[in-house]
Formats: structure tokens, C-alpha cells, sequence
């Protein structure tokens, strides 16, 4: 569980913030949203969350949310 939580937050806020000021990078960026997305959710729906863990996935989910504000859906 703690290396998918590594890799959610790599995918969120590393990468992510690698991409936001390249222009061109508007589809990666909404592949990596959705990615972590459905991984957060698989691991919001686990038995037994540690109240840490709800922390993070409360700040994944805010920074999948901003994406909207900056990101145009896919078509």
C-alpha cells in the first residue's frame, strides 16, 4: 500500500508539476489525473483506512480537483 501511495503522489505532484507550464502537455496531464483517479478511489473504498491515509487521499483528491480549473476535459 505505501509504494501505490508513493506512486499516486509521484504521478500528482511531481510529474504533474513537471508537465503544467509545457505547452502540448494538456492530454498527458488528463491521462495522469485519471490514472490517479481510479487509484484513489480503489484505495478510498479499501476496509480500514488509516486516518493518515485519509489525509492523503483528501490532498490527492484536491489536487485531482484543480486539475479542472487548468486541464480541459478529453473529448
Amino acid at each position: 500500500m505505501e509504494e501505490l501511495r508513493s506512486l499516486i503522489h509521484h504521478f500528482l505532484f511531481d510529474i504533474d508539476k513537471a508537465l503544467e507550464n509545457l505547452p502540448g502537455t494538456t492530454v498527458v496531464r488528463q491521462v495522469v489525473a485519471g490514472t490517479a483517479l481510479r487509484y484513489l478511489d480503489e484505495m478510498a473504498a479499501q476496509p480500514h483506512v488509516s486516518e493518515e491515509l485519509r489525509h492523503d487521499l483528501a490532498a490527492a483528491y484536491e489536487r485531482v480537483g484543480g486539475f479542472g480549473a487548468k486541464v480541459a476535459p478529453l473529448k
